[in-house]
This record gives C-alpha cells, structure tokens and sequence, in this order.
C-alpha cells in the first residue's frame, strides 16, 4: 500500500513536471530565437517581441537613471481611452512589480488595478544599472474584455508611457506607435518595424495661415487708401427694405453684410480649403505648431487626445472652440467630460 502510494505520488509528479517542461518550451518568451530579435525604438523605450503559436511575449525597456516607471499597452487606438477599455502593463519600479491596470478614464482615480491577470503572465523585470525592464507573455486573442487582440499578420497599436514619479502620478512622456509584432527568426532584418513615421503626417497650417493674412491685409490696405475701391467695405450686398415682407428675415442680414465681409469670408474658406487638401485623408497623427502630436481619425482630431486632465493636470484651463459646428460640439462634449470651463464660437459656413 505504501509503495502503491509512493510510485502514484512519482507518476502525479513526473506529469506536472512534464506539462511545465512542455509550456515552457512551447513559451515564445524561453525560445533562444526571442533574445536575437531585433529591438525597436519605441518613443523612449525598445520593445522586443517574438510570436510563436498562440502566444506572443513582449519585453519593453527604458534606460533612465530617474524613471519609476513604465507602461505598455496594446491598444484598440491612438488614444489612451476607448470603449470598450483596454488595459495596460505599467511596471512599477519602486515596488518591483509588473501588473495590468484598467484604462477608463485620464484622471489618476481612472486609472484601476484590474481584478483578473490571468491572461498576463510575467516572465522577467529588472531595475540594474538604470535600466527598467519588463517581460510579458500575453495570448494573441483577447480572453479578458480588455485585452486587445493581437494580429499578427498586421501592425498593432501600441502606446507607451513612463514617468520620474513614483507609481500612481501622472506620465512625464507619452506616445502612440504601430508596431509589427515579430513571427519567425529566419529573417531578423524585417520581423519587427515600427511605423511611427508612417502614422505622423507633416503640415503647413502656419504657411497658408500666414499667406491667408497676407491677403486680407493686402485688400484691406488697396481698400482703404485706393479711392476707387472704397466701395468694398462701404457698401453692402442689396440696399435694405424699404418695407416688411415675407422674407425679411431672410434678406436683412445681406442687407448688413459689406463687400469687404464677403471677400475675408472667402478668402478663410479658401485657406480652410487648403489646409485640409494638405491633410492626410487617412488616419494617422498630425503635428501641431507647439510640437506635440495630435492623432485624428477621417480627417477629424480626437479630442480626448487634445483635451484631457492628464497633461492639463494643475493649470487653469478654459477651452474656446472655434470652428464649425460638429466639431465644436465635440470640442464641447470632451471639455464637460474634463470638468473644463468652455466658451465656444461657431461658424456656420
């Protein structure tokens, strides 16, 4: 009875044993192929990544002498908010641990422990010599509701963050990249690319903003000073009404508007024009005069990018939106959203 008891205690065992060893060899994270992956620059941080069976296994990292710490998300977008929330791997240096948070909301408070790990399965981290590093492996498919699945046939979403103040406080730098996950080790050379040059999209708002100023000022200054052409800011479209009649309300306001109105109203729709044949058509990320980039989806910007307590966290901040209305209303929508203050001016073109 005791050796009966004995040799099925072995059995158990040596199966255990057997299925680890098994996992572990199928883990794309201990095949000696992951370490000969090429890293690629991500922002700050080099990602490492290699994707074998089912499984993909990440490891990001960050050399700073000051940094406490660093995430990594794989995101359904550039933002860092989506709906349905996805979550992200931050490493939390000054703790030493390596955990996935919920993405819900810019504030600090939105940003929540998830409940359930199981999908993220910490292989490695380590703090040595100011470099911060982490290694992760994840199933391609989503098997929690904020995973995002991982094609990898196709560039993923991928947004980084780190910061020099201990976990939880607001990022120093962050940033949105396309980032091919690598397959095989045949070709090394061209497994893992980061497309961040092809979703930022250079633009010349300056240039047409300054040339449609030009203009304006150069008709205003032939207007004013040229006797012949007086006529533009002092007459106005049609003489008004002598009388009330139907459409009153409809030909008063012409009755008001001078020539001169006219041609700077064209002249702005003409430089609008302009500026959004510049414009990428497609999705990506354009550059804004004051250097930060800005994501925008069918030719529009997402607010929650440019308006979010994160990076406006401490300051005294009214929004006024300008432009036209649906884009205004959502200028609206993201400043309530923030608890910002918000004035708005609407052209209707």
């Amino acid at each position: 009875m005791v050796w009966s008891t004995v040799l099925v205690g072995l059995l158990v065992a040596s199966g255990g044993l057997y299925n680890a060893l098994a996992q572990n060899a199928s883990s794309p994270c201990t095949d000696l192929s992951f370490v000969q992956q090429p890293a690629a620059v991500v922002g700050p941080l080099t990602v490492r990544s290699l994707v074998q069976g089912s499984s993909v296994c990440i490891q990001a990292s960050l050399q700073s002498a000051t940094a406490k710490w660093i995430a990594l998300a794989i995101s359904r977008s550039f933002s860092m908010i989506n709906v349905p929330n996805n979550n992200a791997i931050i490493f939390d240096a000054v703790k030493n641990v390596v955990q996935p948070y919920v993405l819900s909301d810019y504030s600090i408070a939105g940003v929540t422990l998830q409940a359930d790990a199981s999908s993220i399965a910490v292989k490695a981290m380590t703090t040595a010599d100011g470099l911060l590093s982490f290694t992760i492996e994840r199933p391609l498919s989503s098997t929690s509701s904020y995973d995002v699945a991982v094609d990898p046939n196709v560039p993923t979403n991928v947004l980084w963050a780190y910061a020099d103040t201990a976990w939880p406080s607001s990022h120093l730098d962050r940033g949105s990249v396309k980032l091919q996950f690598a397959t095989s080790a045949g070709n090394i050379s061209a497994l893992l690319v980061a497309s961040v040059e092809n979703s930022r999209v250079e633009t010349h708002t300056a240039v047409i903003g300054a040339i449609a100023f030009a203009i304006i000022i150069a008709l205003g200054l032939v207007a004013s000073y040229l006797i012949r052409w007086r006529f533009i800011h002092l007459s106005t479209l049609c003489a008004p009404s002598r009388r009330l009649h139907a459409f009153s309300w409809l030909t008063k306001p012409f009755s008001d508007i001078k020539i001169g109105e006219v041609i700077v109203v064209l002249v702005y729709i003409g430089a609008m024009a302009t500026f959004y044949v510049s414009e990428a058509t497609e999705d990506g990320r354009v550059q804004t005069e004051s250097g930060e980039l800005i994501s925008f989806v069918a030719g529009r910007p997402k607010m929650d990018e440019m308006l979010n307590p994160t990076d406006l966290f401490g300051k005294n901040i009214a929004v006024m939106a300008c432009g036209p209305p649906s884009l205004v209303q959502e200028a609206q929508w993201q400043a309530r959203l923030c608890r910002l203050d918000f004035h708005k001016e609407v052209f209707i073109l």
